[in-house]
């Protein structure tokens, strides 16, 4: 068994780690359905659906969670189909026992939004990861 999921962050990012005996367990899937978002340049992949009762369920995934990574690897620029491989890929490799998800929890950020008085503290968050995140012509 792991050991439970670390506290939340004062942040809009979630961390849920899942080991391999449990998704095999599982019968070897999550249990969500990904969705697409794409903005001109920025492209997200983020929890459609939970299927009720899946291990996904289990650990706490929420609907439009924003996929950031997967045991490290950037999950930020990439669709639907290559989060996929990405996942088989972890899963299939041995020298892996555990699959960490980073996603990023959008109600965190509209809540802290919400919450600000005018003139107040600035809230932030990452929406593009390091580096050029426009395109030119």
């Amino acid at each position: 068994r792991l050991p439970p999921n670390p506290p939340a962050p004062a942040t809009d990012e979630v961390v849920i780690r899942i080991s391999k005996d449990d998704l095999k367990a599982s019968g070897g899937g999550l249990g969500v359905e990904l969705g697409e978002v794409e903005f001109r340049t920025n492209r997200r992949v983020f929890v459609k659906t939970v299927r009720p009762g899946s291990l996904a369920a289990q650990r706490g995934i929420q609907t439009n969670w924003v996929f950031v990574s997967l045991n490290g690897q950037s999950l930020e620029r990439t669709n639907a189909e290559g989060v996929a491989l990405l996942l088989s890929t972890a899963v299939r490799n041995d020298a892996v026992n555990v699959l960490e998800f980073r996603f990023r929890d959008p109600s965190v950020f509209r809540e802290q939004l919400s919450s600000l008085p005018p003139g107040g503290d600035a809230v932030t968050t990452q929406v593009a990861p390091a580096g050029g995140t426009t395109q030119r012509n």
